[in-house]
């Protein structure tokens, strides 16, 4: 029906099937059941349907956006765009505005099946971060005072509340004014904990040669020889530029206990023959 759509429009310049029922009976009545359920079509229908000219200029414009959310998801895997998204302030407040919209039921039914299909909540996730901020801030510099920074594990289970509401806060759509990121600030909040670790633990991996001569930190070496072990273990996910820093450093990316050059079975000579060594349980 589509190819048939198509070569409608080619040989009369327009989508009016209904004008020339008479000679496309099948087509006409085609066309007027997919304006009644347009809710039932998957997104490349409803784009294929836009390429033609189907929509309206409001629909064109709201599929911009809606491929505009798309994008987003892709790139965060969510799409919790906050009203305050300074990377794309139009998209936050379509957003805000498709919520207000479905709530008033002034949203057609094809625009919300799209919506849904993409993982799209009626209620804002930023609504419990923003809503209850005084008391979060309460919380979170009761924590700092008791444990010295504002690193809350992810899985805290005094306050798990609080664990998902520094989460979200560090989201790289922050939907935060000013104001509120600087009062975060001045309690020393940390926007970037994994960062910071990294730059810790390379500068005390650079303290540990200067005192030792080498980078080959012990396993039980606290915290740095975690580290280390999980940079090994890692290294296939690490940047470039964090693998070029390691090896300025001279970082030894062989685990300890075995042999430099590859081979880590180890043998002994028994009556001119080598055999590999077996545990020793005595």
């Amino acid at each position: 029906m589509l190819t048939e759509l198509e070569a409608f429009q080619e040989h009369y310049g327009h989508l009016r099937v209904e004008e020339e029922r008479n000679g496309y009976p099948a087509l006409a009545d085609w066309w007027l059941s997919i304006q009644g359920r347009l809710e039932t079509l998957l997104y490349d229908q409803i784009l294929s349907l836009d390429n033609l000219g189907f929509f309206d200029r409001l629909d064109q414009r709201w599929l911009d956006r809606y491929a505009q959310l798309r994008h987003f998801k892709e790139i965060t895997g969510h799409c919790n765009v906050p009203v305050v998204c300074n990377e794309n302030p139009a998209l936050g407040n379509w957003v805000a505005a498709q919520r207000q919209r479905k709530k008033t039921a002034k949203m057609a039914a094809w625009r919300w099946k799209l919506l849904t299909d993409l993982g799209f909540c009626l209620r804002s996730p930023w609504a419990g971060i923003l809503g209850k901020w005084d008391e979060f801030i309460k919380r979170i510099t009761s924590y700092r005072n008791r444990f010295g920074n504002c690193n809350v594990p992810r899985n805290w289970s005094e306050d798990r509340k609080l664990a998902h509401w520094v989460r979200h806060l560090r989201s790289p759509w922050k939907p935060l004014d000013p104001d509120k990121m600087r009062q975060l600030d001045a309690l020393g909040f940390d926007w970037r904990p994994h960062d910071t670790t990294w730059e810790t633990r390379v500068r005390e991996l650079k303290e540990f040669k200067e005192q030792h001569g080498h980078c080959r930190v012990p396993n039980k070496a606290g915290k740095l020889g975690i580290w280390v072990i999980n940079v090994r273990s890692k290294k296939e996910t690490l940047s470039r530029a964090k693998i070029h820093m390691l090896d300025e450093i001279g970082f030894d990316w062989t685990p300890r206990g075995k042999v430099r050059d590859g081979s880590h079975k180890r043998t002994c000579s028994l009556s001119n023959q080598t055999r590999p060594l077996t545990p020793d349980h005595g």
